[in-house]
Formats: structure tokens, C-alpha cells, sequence
């Protein structure tokens, strides 16, 4: 992730090695993926700022595909691949262009990149058999597919769907990459996704309520695929933009470290920066401005909503509002992750404890509801149920669902099912969109309340 040492060496019969050579070490670049082509060995790196394919033959290492675009994913589990090995000339490459993911054809002889027009946005589990590659494609307007692509004629067919599209397309929101500026002048990327339903139409007029998304990870990204969670909020008239806040992967080294000792600050500054460019554009209500994360997106959220005034109201979904505690118990392969995102704990302890949003929850000062798990060991329910508690006292409106069975995620149909009502729900009698609903899925804390003393003062 930061910086790798890439070595080969001679394996004997008994399993010990020799003549050990060093590729790479000290580059602060990180590589991935080796693969033997022959005598030549491949290897991806983002010396140059982006992951670009290497070649390494004969004591020399030349960067053979120099494109300003990552040719990997982050490598966050076991079997992860960007490319797969056709032959000794051949080799099928993914990359991210445009903020979009691509599908080609390098050919190491000519070092020429061959782009293959396949109608995917996302490629995953690449594999090879005989004459004919096979991966997961998936875009903005179809599910995951399993699809087989003939080597040399470069047809695909698709061999198996993970599901029918559920609902007619004309009901499906199609996004649009945006980019913005942040404070220090670098653009940020976010897909915004317009309210889409034919049954109703908005006066042209209008503006609408936001739905700002802040993915988790932190370093993660907002992928453009089919979101049918998404498409629950955009055929329900809301619009929603889904940001790759600064830390983001699949924008090169740069755009990953700028969030290095600054996980907090800057996605909550991006995320902010995302609903101010929308409102600019006439494009949102800046009186409906909601946040909503899990996970670690659910921190974004949580500190958006402790540490900043733009937002209206906002969902955590098993957000994390407390840094120390994940850093002393966090799983073993995130053990260090904060070191870079935050820093060295408990060095830097005060950090932690001026970043936790859990410690400065009096500071809330809209509607908030929590969804927990109540088997979440990442993010204990005591951390949503402290929050919510003080918000009640304060008299906000606020909600807390809680799950029997569930940890960190939803697994249940019926709990995912209830937590998208819920929070229409909690959104609908905040913002007065269908003001008067008896017998909601949830109750709102507070609610009649708020309610009152807005008609007292002014129209909600």
C-alpha cells in the first residue's frame, strides 16, 4: 500500500532458496501482482503515481504501459486481479479511466494497448480457459454477469446472471461523473445520480432533496455499477451523490494520500464540497441536505454532522464514532491502518480523541438516526446508543433501530428491507415530504415536538 519489496529467488527441492535478487525495495511505490512471462517478469507499481504495468528482464525494469490511470484495485483480499496472462504476447488489462473501469488487450511485443468496447464499467475475477476469457462485468444498467470473451475474435456472450433486472429501466437513474474543487484547488470526483420516476416529475423549478453518500473503506471507492439501494432513494425523488472524497482508490498515489493524517477532515470537507457544488447548480435544497454512511463511511457522516453546519439531517449506519477503540481493537489486518489515516497510536492520542465524534456529540445539533447491529464486534452498539441518547435529552429528532442476529452489515433481507423504510421514513417526516404518515416503521424521538415549535416559528 505505501511501499513493497519486490524480490526473486531460485526455489530448490527442498524448499529453501537462493540467488535472491532485489526488484524493487526503497521506491516508496507499491507493487502487486508479479507474473512470470517466460524469463520476464510483469509486475504493477505506482512509482510514477499510478499503477502502471513494469517489465523486469535481464537486470533491467522498464515501465512498459505509462498512463496516468490505475491498471489495479486495491488489493484487499485474497485472489484479487487486474490481469490475467493469455499467452507469452498477450495479456488481458483492466484500468480505471475517466473514473470509469476498462477492459483491453496489451500486447507485449508491440507494447500497444488494444481497447475491447465491452459494455461494462467494473471487471472482476478474470480467468482463462482454452481459447476464452472469463470475468464479472458489471455497469451502471445491469447486475454482475458472468461473461465469456473469445481470445481472438474478442465476442462476449453472457453465460450466467446473478439476478433478472427487478423493475422496468425507465425507472433507473443514470449517473453522471462530476468533478469540484476542493480547498487546495485538486478536483474531486463524485457521481451524481438525478431523481428518476416517470410516474412523477418534478417542476422544472424544483429543488430537490440530497442524499450525499460517503462509501467506507475509508480508502475504498464509489464504483459506477448498478446500486439498487441507490435506485431505492432516486425512484423515491430524491437526488444522490455518491462522492470519491479524497483518500478514494483508483485515482493514482496522489489522490489516496490525501488523506493520509487527515481521515476526518478531508472526506468531511469533500462530502460538504459535494452538496455545496449541487446547490450552486440549482441541482438541490440546501433545506434537504441529508448525509449517510456506513461503516467507515459512517465516521464521514458522523463528523460531518458533529463538526460542520452544512448538512439537515443524516443516517449512520454502524458508523464508527470512536477512534481509540478501534485502534486498540480493531482486526489484525487494520491493525496499523490508522497510523497513516489518523497517526501513530498513542503517540498521537489527542488526535484520536479530537477526530472521535463520540466525544463531542453535544455538538449534534440536527436529526440523526443510528442503525446498528447488535452483534457488531468492529463497532460495538454502545457507540450508536450513547449518541442517540444524547440527542434524545437534547430534544432532536432522532431514531435508533437496532438488529437481533446482525453485525457489521446487514446480512437479513427483512432487516435491509426495513432499514431502506426507515430512514425514507425518518427523511419524509424531517423534511416535510410526506408530512402525516400513521403508523411508520420507526419512532421518531422528539418528533412531535420539532414538529410544534416549527409551526410556532416558521413553515417546516
Amino acid at each position: 500500500w505505501d511501499d513493497t519489496i519486490l524480490q526473486t529467488g531460485e526455489l530448490n527441492a527442498e524448499g529453501s532458496l537462493s540467488n535472491v535478487r532485489t526488484i524493487v525495495a526503497g521506491q516508496q511505490a507499491s507493487v502487486m501482482q508479479p507474473e512470470w512471462v517466460g524469463n520476464e517478469l510483469l509486475f504493477m507499481s505506482d512509482k510514477k503515481g499510478f499503477w502502471n504495468l513494469y517489465s523486469y528482464i535481464d537486470g533491467k525494469t522498464d515501465h512498459i504501459l505509462p498512463i496516468d490511470a490505475d491498471f489495479a484495485k486495491t488489493m484487499w483480499g485474497i485472489g484479487t486481479t487486474s490481469y490475467i496472462l493469455i499467452d507469452k504476447q498477450r495479456l488481458m488489462l483492466t484500468w480505471c479511466e475517466d473514473a470509469q473501469w476498462r477492459a483491453g488487450i496489451y500486447h507485449l511485443g508491440s507494447r500497444t494497448l488494444q481497447n475491447l468496447d465491452l459494455p461494462y464499467n467494473s471487471f472482476s475475477s478474470l480467468a482463462i480457459s482454452n481459447e476464452s476469457l472469463y470475468f464479472i462485468g458489471a455497469s451502471f444498467r445491469s447486475l454482475p454477469e458472468v461473461c465469456r470473451l473469445d481470445i481472438n475474435s474478442h465476442k462476449f456472450t453472457v453465460i450466467y446472471r446473478s439476478a433478472e433486472f427487478p423493475v422496468d429501466s425507465s425507472y433507473v437513474s443514470i449517473p453522471e461523473s462530476i468533478e469540484f474543487l476542493n480547498d487546495e484547488g485538486e478536483k474531486v470526483q463524485a457521481f451524481y445520480y438525478p431523481p428518476t420516476n416517470p410516474d412523477y416529475l418534478p417542476a422544472a423549478s424544483q429543488r430537490l432533496p440530497l442524499l450525499v453518500t460517503s462509501h467506507g473503506g475509508p480508502t475504498s471507492t464509489a464504483a459506477l455499477t448498478l446500486s439498487l439501494g441507490t435506485q431505492f432513494w432516486t425512484s423515491r425523488g430524491f437526488a444522490v451523490v455518491d462522492v470519491n472524497y479524497g483518500g478514494s482508490s483508483s485515482f493514482g498515489r496522489a489522490y489516496r494520500q490525501r488523506l493520509n493524517g487527515n481521515w476526518g477532515l478531508v472526506d468531511v470537507k469533500d462530502c460538504e464540497k459535494a452538496a455545496v457544488f449541487l446547490i450552486e447548480k440549482g441541482l438541490a435544497d440546501p433545506e434537504k441536505i441529508a448525509i449517510r454512511g456506513g461503516s467507515a463511511g459512517g465516521f464521514t457522516t458522523l463528523c460531518a454532522l458533529t463538526f460542520t453546519d452544512t448538512f439537515r439531517a443524516g443516517a449512520s449506519h454502524f458508523g464508527l464514532s470512536d477512534l481509540e477503540i478501534l485502534a486498540k481493537e480493531t482486526h489484525k489486518f487494520e491493525s496499523r491502518y490508522m497510523d497513516n489515516l489518523i497517526g501513530p497510536y498513542p503517540e498521537m492520542i489527542e488526535v484520536y480523541h479530537q477526530r472521535s465524534p463520540i466525544n463531542y456529540a453535544g455538538n449534534l445539533n440536527c436529526p440523526v438516526i443510528f442503525f446498528q447491529g447488535l452483534d457488531d464486534k468492529v463497532v460495538p452498539p454502545n457507540q450508536a446508543e450513547r449518541m442517540f441518547e444524547i440527542l434524545r435529552k437534547k430534544g432532536l429528532p432522532t431514531a435508533y433501530v437496532a438488529y437481533a442476529g446482525e453485525g457489521h452489515g446487514f446480512r437479513k433481507a427483512e432487516n435491509i428491507k426495513h432499514s431502506l423504510e426507515a430512514e425514507l421514513y425518518f427523511y419524509q417526516q424531517i423534511f416535510g415530504l410526506a408530512p402525516g404518515i400513521e403508523n411508520g416503521p420507526i419512532k421518531i424521538e422528539n418528533f412531535e415536538g420539532a414538529r410544534e415549535q416549527c409551526v410556532k416559528e416558521q413553515p417546516c
